[in-house]
């Protein structure tokens, strides 16, 4: 009988500790349903999140897959197992603390909004030997201008550069973006061996992000903060717009069919397939082309600056263009484990006098992008510039040392 009573209060504990953990955090839940956000600044009074404490992705059991295969590492290109499902369930993080405020008003003053998300608890992708990346970083922060350059955002003394090599690609014969070329660079790190499988960073409108990017990851390889990362640096196609706005699985079948392969055997790199070891940059347009990457592919891990996440190329499936990615995409389907986003946005951004109506005003393409990752429980680390414009020089100066930091995080050096 003491053993029944004993059974009985054990089996109530966990049905209430389990359906704690399934409860919603009041911290968490988009808010304002029926209105815009264009009343209030970020995350403001029209409401995008409450963030009114709670934490995020609260409680719950890690996935338990337990571990497959020997070992994470690319063994002549092909992974060969490591851990599945065997990341933390979220308990340790907290929503942005509404305590503090959020920004107010049309021009976006500063109240000190901050705080880190949950983890998102779903553990590894297969084949990789990815550590818990932790929380450190994660969540909303605000800068201001002036924004101040970070000395790895430029050449640093004593540190040796990687090896740049430029090629055009021909796109006769693509299946994708038939017709004229584009140029495409590779960055490999010192100290790579040729032909081995490496992380990669792929990065959109290469002439114009890849020289300052490749100084920072130069500086950041060398202090050991990132791992040898390679890089591939894509300029658009005579479309910009239809490749990088289109939101499908097109411009992901380009790059890893077309581009990826072409620049494996010219450059004598060799790319790995395990999905935590593949990033890609996009500012503008190229943050949509790099984030049909992660959502239609295998990258997972994507930093963004003033991304296009507004509707510039509409379809049938999606009406609202790449708007849909927080509006529908991201809250409506289930958490793909392991993808880790970096997103700025500048208060005086693209469309900023828009209404949320119109699918045009970035800053709340940005928020909503922002709160849906939240509501879901992933790594996300969100930057909001008060002052900044569209890409702004300045905010990229201070903060791409540092997202590049954080987006590898748990990842082997």
């Amino acid at each position: 009988m003491l053993m029944t009573k004993r059974l009985h209060l054990l089996f109530f504990f966990a049905f209430a500790v389990g359906a704690a953990s399934c409860a919603p955090s009041s911290g968490n839940s988009p808010v304002g349903t029926g209105g815009t956000q264009s009343s209030g600044g970020i995350f403001g009074s029209g409401g995008a999140v409450s963030a009114s404490g709670g934490a995020s992705a609260s409680g719950g059991a890690s996935a338990s897959g337990g571990t497959v295969g020997s070992s994470g590492a690319d063994t002549g290109g092909a992974n060969t197992g490591g851990a599945t499902g065997s990341g933390d369930a979220g308990h340790g993080g907290s929503a942005p603390a509404g305590g503090g405020g959020s920004q107010v008003g049309a021009g976006g003053a500063t109240a000190g909004v901050s705080g880190a998300a949950g983890r998102a608890g779903t553990g590894g992708s297969a084949g990789s030997s990815v550590a818990d990346p932790g929380i450190d970083g994660d969540g909303m922060t605000t800068i201001n201008s002036p924004f101040k350059a970070a000395p790895e955002s430029a050449t640093m003394a004593g540190v040796a550069k990687g090896t740049r090599m430029t090629f055009m690609m021909s796109n006769a014969a693509s299946k994708y973006y038939p017709g004229g070329s584009r140029q495409i660079t590779v960055y490999i790190p010192v100290g790579y061996i040729a032909n081995t499988p490496a992380p990669v960073l792929v990065v959109q409108d290469g002439t114009q992000y890849g020289p300052e990017l490749m100084t920072v990851m130069d500086n950041l390889i060398a202090a050991n903060r990132i791992p040898k990362t390679l890089g591939i640096m894509i300029n658009p196609g005579t479309n910009r717009s239809g490749e990088y706005d289109t939101v499908s699985d097109v411009y992901f079948k380009f790059v890893t069919e077309e581009v990826i392969p072409l620049a494996e055997t010219t450059a004598k790199v060799k790319v790995t397939t395990d999905p935590q070891g593949r990033a890609a940059m996009g500012g503008s347009s190229g943050a949509p082309a790099a984030m049909g990457m992660a959502w239609f592919g295998d990258f997972l891990r994507l930093m963004t600056y003033s991304g296009t996440f507004v509707n510039l190329q509409s379809s049938t499936m999606y009406p609202h263009g790449a708007w849909e990615y927080g509006e529908n995409l991201i809250p409506k389907a289930d958490v793909k484990p392991g993808l880790r986003i970096a997103l700025e946005v500048g208060s005086m951004d693209n469309g900023s006098t828009e209404t949320a109506a119109s699918f045009r005003n970035w800053r709340l393409g940005n928020e909503a992008l922002a709160a849906a990752l939240m509501a879901k429980g992933y790594h996300y680390k969100f930057t909001y510039a008060v002052g900044a414009g569209h890409v702004d020089g300045g905010v990229r100066n201070q903060t791409e040392p540092e997202v590049m930091e954080w987006l590898w995080r748990g990842y082997p050096k």
